[in-house]
């Protein structure tokens, strides 16, 4: 566009035009009628969309950054929130019924592809204008959100002329709103357009309005000593800091341009602005006559008053210089100070003091027990809150009930964490207490051996009949066997393997023995002893005795099984 004022402003208008084939060209995407220095928008669709997907690139198709066509526009994006909400496949081909209104929105949008609205806001001649004032108007319904700008500039001799600036509408949140929370939305949208006007424009701007047709609204941002509700209290802060409470004005729905995005209605007023933005302020719309300015109506937050919350009533009066609170309790056989409590504030110092009474009078109680002492004579406001947080600051009882430190643990040794070596190929090997089995008439005791896996902490488990060495040869052959080559055995040298089993206390000493040490070194097997006293060292295969009694205590229960049967479950297990 730069390039095209340059030869504009260079040439002139008629050598511009005659010397191009046609006087309309495009800026940054906009139609540009050179003949009548107009800006319009051009958008034909080439045909119905019949899908979703369709539909929404038909929308996105269309480049309309003034709002020119935006009355059109949104009715296409609400067919579309429509056709979202009802969750209808992409692809799927739209019903009659969303076809038609697809239909009558492109005729529409024929009709008015058309249109087209000054490009200079300067009226000639410009260095006689007196009096630049920029209006905004905004407007909401459960439909959509809309929003209007307009330049207005007089001149000495009282004329007065009224310039399109650009339009912006959104469509409604799926979710229920008010419509008052609607129409404070548009007034922020409002609010931030005229900013953007206001840093893009390069002459001055003697006054700014913003109309809205809400009363709601506009108490909303003359209440400075109401405390509203999060929804409302931040978009009324929005407004106060980028606009004062002066330049709002009302307007009603009939005069209100932005009204027609809001219920999609044609209107050449949206283009051309109301008539009163052609007359002085003397004619401007004013307030109605029977606009409260108190809260009724609008979202505020609760206070203690006549009406308390939570199920219980609060009625605030003075007994000399306390201030107290009754409730239902009136008719209890009670003393005074329970049936009204002194009221204190959440914090305080004098609350904290109060606080910290009870909680040492109770010799450190807890907290509910705190509360409930309190509460016959004080009413702390979020009681519960208060004492936490005094409690958490008391010494004595962060020294009693402080969180005990744990034992720093070093890192794992290097046959736990070797990822690439086979199963088994360094084990653990505990024996657990004996169990019963079957022979013939007699029963006998039997031991278990767990072999652990210390890489993938996978078990294996055998018998051995007894606590002799041969016994744990022999199971160690079968694991071998079974399991193949095993470079690596630790073991707990301890009497602590099985707890108060003192019987175990010479489960080990055959292991020292020169029977079993030729025979592992036969097999090339190194046997580590891990040191006297320390029973963490074995933790990793130790731990899996309780699972494995657990398993057998729910499998067998109450019955005995033979040596053939005990073999069995071990391998099944």
């Amino acid at each position: 566009m730069s390039s095209i004022l340059r030869e504009w402003y260079s040439r002139g208008t008629s050598e511009l035009i005659d010397g191009s084939e046609s006087h309309k060209t495009k800026a940054l995407g906009v139609q540009w009628d050179l003949a009548t220095d107009e800006l319009g928008v051009r958008a034909e669709l080439v045909s119905i969309p019949r899908t979703k997907r369709d539909l929404l690139s038909a929308i996105a198709l269309i480049y309309d950054p003034l709002g020119i066509l935006v009355l059109v526009l949104i009715e296409g994006r609400v067919i579309m929130q429509d056709l979202c909400q009802s969750k209808i496949a992409w692809d799927i081909e739209l019903d009659s019924d969303t076809t038609d209104r697809i239909k009558a929105c492109a005729k529409k949008l024929s009709q008015t592809s058309g249109i087209s609205v000054p490009r200079s806001l300067k009226v000639n001649p410009w260095e006689s204008a007196t009096l630049v004032q920029l209006h905004l108007f905004s407007d909401a319904s459960i439909m959509a959100l809309g929003v209007e700008a307009y330049l207005q500039v007089s001149d000495p001799w009282g004329n007065v002329s009224c310039r399109f600036i650009m339009g912006k509408a959104r469509v409604a949140l799926l979710k229920h709103v008010s419509v008052p929370r609607l129409e404070l939305s548009a007034a922020v949208l409002a609010v931030r357009l005229g900013s953007t006007i206001l840093t893009m424009i390069d002459f001055r701007v003697d006054g700014v309005y913003y109309w809205t047709d809400s009363t709601t609204v506009l108490r909303y941002i003359r209440n400075d000593q109401a405390r509203y509700q999060a929804f409302v209290a931040n978009r009324v802060s929005m407004i106060r800091e980028s606009s004062d409470q002066e330049e709002w004005r009302y307007v009603n729905s009939e005069r209100n341009p932005a009204n027609h995005a809001t219920r999609s209605k044609q209107s050449e007023r949206w283009r051309k602005g109301p008539e009163f933005l052609l007359k002085e302020e003397c004619f401007w719309p004013t307030e109605p006559a029977q606009m409260s300015d108190g809260v009724e109506g609008l979202e505020v937050k609760r206070e203690i008053g006549p009406t308390g919350t939570r199920g219980y009533q609060i009625i605030s009066y003075r007994i000399g210089l306390d201030i107290r609170q009754t409730g239902r309790l009136s008719l209890a056989n009670i003393s005074p100070s329970e049936k009204h409590p002194i009221i204190l504030p959440y914090k305080g110092h004098l609350t904290d003091m109060v606080i910290q009474y009870y909680h040492e009078h109770s010799n450190h109680m807890g907290v509910m027990h705190v509360l409930s002492l309190m509460r016959e004579k004080f009413w702390v406001v979020k009681g519960n809150a208060a004492v936490r947080r005094v409690l958490r600051r008391c010494i004595g009882c962060r020294r009693a009930h402080g969180k005990v430190n744990e034992q720093l643990m070093a890192d794992l040794p290097h046959d736990r964490v070797e990822s690439e070596k086979p199963s088994f190929y360094r084990t653990g090997v505990v024996l657990f207490e004996p169990f019963f089995v079957k022979l013939g008439r007699a029963q006998m005791k039997h031991w278990g051996v767990i072999f652990t896996c210390l890489n993938m902490m996978a078990i294996h488990l055998e018998v051995a009949s007894n606590l002799t060495s041969d016994s744990f040869i022999s199971a160690f052959r079968r694991f071998l066997d079974r399991r193949g080559q095993v470079k690596m055995v630790r073991c707990d040298c301890g009497t602590n393997i099985v707890g108060s089993w003192k019987v175990l206390d010479s489960s080990y000493e055959f292991l020292a023995g020169n029977k079993v040490g030729n025979e592992l070194l036969r097999c090339g097997v190194e046997f580590i002893f891990n040191p006297p006293g320390a029973s963490h060292f074995g933790g990793a295969w130790e731990r899996f005795i309780g699972t494995v009694r657990r398993v057998l205590d729910i499998v067998l229960g109450t019955q005995q099984l033979d040596y053939e049967g005990i073999c069995t479950l071990f391998c099944v297990v």
